[in-house]
């Protein structure tokens, strides 16, 4: 029994003792620091509103030394901690000085702070749209251009913001293209460079945009000079080295792709003069400049005008009898297994060219008519060639408005007989 009532009484003490250190040390007041606790910016979007923004730091801390009985301490930690600084009591830009409230729980309160007090930057946060400009740099190699009037951006302007001091001193946004030795188009996607007004680059990290590339498209066409002539076809008594033909534009330039150009003749051809068709020389007659697609004719020239110039001849009429012409009239192309024939009663008048002592030895046996009856079905008046054989610097002349034709009967009667 003496035993069991020492254990209770030892129990008792210890427990008494343990009570008192708990007393003694646990609620004993203590000071502890706390470092780099975050502090709170509280009113960022009533700045905002405002037409403010903090363009310093927002990356804050504070350094607190607090007091508080040793158990509360042992158990706070920093996220327990809220640091405070209220914002709406900022109506204007510049670098602002702002106290800062500390909330903590329980008992505990501050004994020190550290720094006293809260420094920010707050700028006049402005929008504006800035022209886009495009610079190109460098050369092209010979024959090749930049189609400028081609030229294109995705975008015409940027929109930035910012800090209304930086923001008003951008005028431009530039994109810089390196043409040098290009041969062919440009289509990238340029990053943009913000500049003043003498497209200086300026320091604009703390400005945004809503892009920062811009799709730039630089057609880049080849040139090449082209000559410009008529030709000439040898008749009517003359040949092409009789005659003076004269152009009053005798080159143009043209541009286009070099997938194009490249394929184009040195030489274009306006047109052709028939010497069998022209009675008399001419000035002034008016050829039109005809170009492929997709070819630029960069000279403006659109049409050229030719002259003419004939040595002298003389004229001469023949009347040719189809009686008499009927075993020089050669038909060419007649439809298989159906009569064909030349009307004999009937004349022709043919006008033959040449120097006077030429056409005296004309004869009409020297004349051979040469009829193309290609898709004939029936009886009619077909188109003629007449050519003069067997005397040099003689030859048909006729008017184009007016061909030779002769009646070719088709079928036993004439009738309408559609070829075989």
């Amino acid at each position: 029994m003496k035993s069991k009532m020492l254990k209770i009484l030892l129990s008792v003490t210890i427990a008494l003792t343990l009570w008192l250190y708990v007393i003694s040390v646990e609620r004993t007041e203590t000071v502890q620091n706390f470092r780099n606790v975050p502090v709170i910016l509280d009113g960022e979007s009533v700045l905002e509103d405002r037409g403010l923004k903090i363009v310093s730091d927002t990356d804050l801390t504070v350094d607190l030394e607090l007091t508080g009985n040793r158990s509360e301490l042992n158990k706070l930690r920093s996220s327990d901690i809220v640091v405070i600084v209220d914002l709406t009591r900022i109506y204007e830009a510049g670098e602002k000085e702002l106290e800062y409230s500390v909330t903590l729980p329980g008992t505990i309160e501050v004994v020190s702070r550290e720094p006293q007090t809260i420094n920010i930057e707050v700028a006049r946060w402005v929008t504006q749209e800035v022209p886009v400009q495009l610079e190109q740099v460098g050369s092209l190699p010979d024959n090749y251009i930049v189609d400028q009037q081609n030229v294109t951006l995705d975008r015409q302007f940027i929109t930035l913001s910012g800090p209304q001091s930086v923001v008003e001193n951008i005028a431009m946004a530039k994109v810089t293209v390196d043409m040098t030795g290009r041969t062919e188009s440009v289509e990238e996607r340029v990053s943009v460079t913000l500049c003043d007004e003498n497209s200086v680059p300026l320091d604009v990290s703390s400005v945004t945009v809503d892009t920062d590339k811009v799709l730039v498209k630089i057609p880049v066409l080849m040139v090449k000079d082209i000559q410009l002539q008529v030709s000439v076809i040898s008749g009517g008594g003359l040949t092409a080295q009789d005659v003076t033909v004269t152009l009053d534009k005798t080159e143009i330039t043209v541009s286009g792709s070099p997938a194009v150009i490249s394929k184009l003749e040195d030489v274009l051809v306006l047109g052709t003069i028939d010497l069998s068709q022209e009675l008399e020389g001419f000035t002034d007659r008016t050829y039109q400049v005809e170009l492929p697609a997709g070819v630029k004719n960069l000279s403006g020239i659109e049409e050229v005008q030719v002259s003419l110039e004939m040595p002298e001849r003389e004229i001469q009429s023949f009347d040719l009898s189809m009686e008499d012409m009927l075993d020089r009239v050669e038909l060419q192309n007649v439809p298989d297994g159906v009569p064909v024939r030349v009307r004999e009663n009937q004349q022709l008048t043919v006008w033959i060219r040449g120097q006077a002592k030429d056409l005296e030895k004309v004869m009409i046996t020297d004349f051979r008519i040469v009829v193309d009856l290609t898709g004939a079905t029936q009886t009619g008046m077909y188109e003629a060639q007449i050519l003069v054989e067997n005397v040099s610097g003689v030859g048909v002349v006729s008017d184009p408005d007016d061909p030779y034709e002769i009646l070719v009967q088709i079928g036993e009667s004439g009738q309408t007989t559609p070829a075989s």
